[in-house]
């Protein structure tokens, strides 16, 4: 829960410096597409290592409902002031190269989320590669 307490963090404090109406908001939503988008990559690995038809698991329907609920979660779990204000007590005192190293953890993660099942659809389904 600290990795995601500090992702939502990063996103709350960007989204709050750029003066965005809602960045408690903001700062779930993303958290929720990276979540949901490990969800898919780890589909994608079992799929790999099993070669089970894992795919039938996540349609439409189901993907928006997983991610309203964990949205909704979110979203009422750091709606909570006093949260978000010993967030920032515990990250701000963080140093620049321990925040710039942090943020490029986080940046290759989500790459990897996000462009392992893109990667895996394209091949499969385009270039008819039989994974």
């Amino acid at each position: 829960m600290r990795l995601i307490d500090y992702v939502f963090f990063r996103v709350y404090r960007f989204y709050k410096t750029k003066k965005d109406a809602i960045p408690t908001f903001m700062g779930c939503g993303v958290i929720t597409v990276a979540l949901f988008f490990s969800l898919l990559t780890l589909l994608v690995i079992l799929n790999l290592v099993f070669k089970a038809k894992l795919e039938l698991l996540i349609n439409k329907p189901l993907a928006l409902l997983i991610m309203a609920v964990t949205l909704g979660l979110l979203n009422w779990r750091y709606n909570n002031q006093q949260l978000i204000e010993s967030l920032e007590e515990k990250y701000s005192e963080e140093g620049p190269p321990k925040r710039r190293r942090n943020a490029f953890y986080i940046f290759m993660y989500i790459v990897f989320v996000l462009f392992t099942p893109i990667i895996y659809s394209f091949l499969k389904h385009n270039l008819h590669y039989d994974i």
